[in-house]
C-alpha cells in the first residue's frame, strides 16, 4: 500500500481493513508455501566487510 514519509496514506488511497490485511497476508503465506517456496527455493547471501577493500 502506497505511503507517504509522514506515515499518512496517499490521497484517494483507503487503508484497508483488518480483515482485508490478514486476507491478503494469508493468500501471501499459502502462495509461498505451496508455489513461490516449490520453484524458487532459499537463497542465502553473506556479506562481510572487507577492510582491505577501503
Amino acid at each position: 500500500m502506497p505511503c507517504s514519509r509522514s506515515g499518512r496514506w496517499s490521497p484517494g488511497v483507503t487503508r484497508p481493513t483488518r480483515d482485508q490485511a490478514r486476507q491478503a497476508s494469508r493468500a501471501h503465506r499459502e502462495a509461498w508455501l505451496t508455489g513461490y517456496r516449490g520453484v524458487l527455493g532459499f537463497a542465502t547471501l553473506v556479506l562481510v566487510d572487507n577492510p582491505a577493500s577501503h
